[in-house]
């Protein structure tokens, strides 16, 4: 990957074809985690988050207590915002994969409207390949020796690629 470059109204950098697939596998896998938290309508609100969701670490860092020291006004802010906060996940997800599915030749444009997709769906799959390698900070992750603690940071790098352009 090059770090990306502002033209006109897009950014773009160029991902050959191993990096297209492995980024677009990790968004389809994070829309496929959030999927069953989705509401069947815009305007859902959970009478209770479902239970799986306190049952899978990567979801509870994506969707952190709001009230740590009290559980019945963390479990009230989750029931009105849960709904809401999946669904934009869950849309800029499907945005960055639309720009993976339209790149030429690697070459990915995003247009400006869509840099906010970007930065929420990396940001999100930062934080789910931090739990699930276990990590509580950057230094820990880019220390270890493993595939998952490489994507992790390249992951980082493309984030940081796009936002040093901000």
């Amino acid at each position: 990957m090059l770090a990306f470059s502002r033209r006109d109204s897009t950014l773009q950098t160029l991902f050959d074809s191993d990096e297209l697939t492995v980024l677009g596998m990790l968004v389809g896998e994070l829309i496929e985690l959030l999927s069953p938290l989705c509401p069947h309508t815009n305007d859902e609100i959970f009478t209770e988050p479902p239970p799986f969701w306190r049952q899978d670490p990567a979801l509870n860092r994506l969707f952190p207590d709001a009230y740590r020291d009290d559980e019945a006004a963390s479990a009230e802010f989750s029931r009105y915002t849960m709904a809401d906060q999946t669904l934009a996940k869950t849309d800029a997800a499907n945005l960055v994969l639309t720009d993976l599915g339209d790149a030429d030749d690697g070459l990915v444009s995003v247009p400006l409207d869509h840099i906010e997709a970007w930065l929420i769906t990396l940001t999100n799959l930062r934080l789910v390949l931090a739990e699930r390698m276990g990590v509580d900070n950057i230094a820990e992750a880019n220390s270890m020796d493993h595939p998952t603690a490489a994507v992790y940071t390249w992951c980082g790098l493309i984030l940081d690629s796009m936002v040093q352009l901000l």
